[in-house]
């Protein structure tokens, strides 16, 4: 163990410098991964909603068989996204990506 520390003063003094760096750094990202882990989870979450949100304005401004071809390509894109039609001939967006059934979604105004 006296072979490991080292003899001289500045390579004392080095070792309890580095030291406590490396103690801090990993204090630290201890009491930061949590937060980090919530804000990439927010941020996912939020890209999601605003692709989704997109997609709803971009099929009200399309007619029928334009809403039907936009559902087939992002079908082919790995979305699984279908067309619910409501009452007056509105299309209601459905999203089954966990292979459940799909749940019909509250139309926009």
């Amino acid at each position: 163990m006296r072979r490991l520390l080292p003899s001289s003063l500045f390579g004392r003094l080095v070792l309890t410098f580095v030291s406590g760096l490396i103690i801090t750094m990993v204090v630290t990202l201890l009491a930061q991964m949590p937060e980090r882990e919530a804000f990439v989870f927010r941020i996912s979450a939020g890209r999601g909603a605003q692709r989704v949100t997109d997609l709803v304005k971009l099929m009200d401004q399309l007619t029928p068989a334009g809403r039907e071809r936009l559902a087939e390509i992002a079908r082919t894109q790995g979305r699984h996204w279908k067309l619910a039609h409501a009452q007056g001939g509105t299309a209601l967006l459905e999203h089954d990506g966990l292979h459940r059934p799909a749940r019909p979604r509250r139309s926009c105004p």
